[in-house]
């Protein structure tokens, strides 16, 4: 992972290929795993999909047979990241389903509100909105109770869009400012954006709203 966060892909593709060179036997299968797994999220991050979905489903296969739950969820999850990520939403929807049964059934937290943010985005994309706030709210709960603050804010930012998509803007009001507020002290810019974008639409709308009204 740290080659990753220097945003240095290439290296960090070389480091997972030869963490897999380094684990040939069946005793050394979570190893492997765990690098078809990493491998998965550096191609996907060099938008490589087609090789991305190989590793993840590589990953699956030996998670599968040794019994790893927690990587079964986790390669269930990358694959609904990797299909939202192509549009690809139908897909997306069942792999996240698959990872939110997993990560319940082993009381996975992180797990499950990653699961649910995942579909509330996913539900999100297809206008699902009722879906949307169900998914956002179960996420939120889950993030707030573990003290994770940047899934926190993704969960708030996700809300408060299904929220302001179904014309509850005072609700959305509030939910986007906090967002904005959590954003700006841990110093996440998507977020920051994405809280200001929105906020700017809620009150275009309610200006809007309320200069047709009677």
């Amino acid at each position: 992972m740290l080659h990753q966060s220097r945003g240095n892909l290439t290296k960090a593709e070389e480091s997972f290929t030869e963490a897999l060179a380094a684990y040939p036997n069946i005793d050394e299968s979570l190893g492997r795993g765990n690098a078809f797994y990493l491998l998965g999220e550096t191609y996907q991050a060099q938008s490589n999909y087609a090789q991305a979905e190989e590793a993840f489903n590589q990953a699956l296969t030996i998670f599968t047979a040794i019994g790893d739950s927690l990587g079964r969820g986790n390669a269930f999850k990358g694959l609904g990241y990797l299909h939202q990520e192509q549009f690809n939403h139908s897909n997306a929807e069942e792999h996240f389903n698959q990872a939110l049964d997993i990560f319940t059934s082993i009381a996975h937290s992180r797990g499950r509100a990653d699961a649910f943010e995942g579909l509330g985005t996913t539900h999100l994309a297809r206008a699902n909105y009722p879906g949307a706030e169900e998914a956002f709210n179960q996420a939120l709960a889950i993030y707030t109770a573990i003290g994770e603050s940047w899934g926190r804010t993704n969960a708030l930012i996700g809300l408060g869009e299904a929220l302001l998509r179904q014309g509850r803007y005072s609700e959305a009001k509030s939910l986007l400012h906090d967002a904005a507020e959590v954003s700006n002290h841990i110093g996440y810019k998507w977020a920051q954006d994405r809280s200001g974008e929105l906020l700017a639409e809620v009150s275009e709308t309610e200006e809007s709203t309320t200069e047709a009204g009677p």
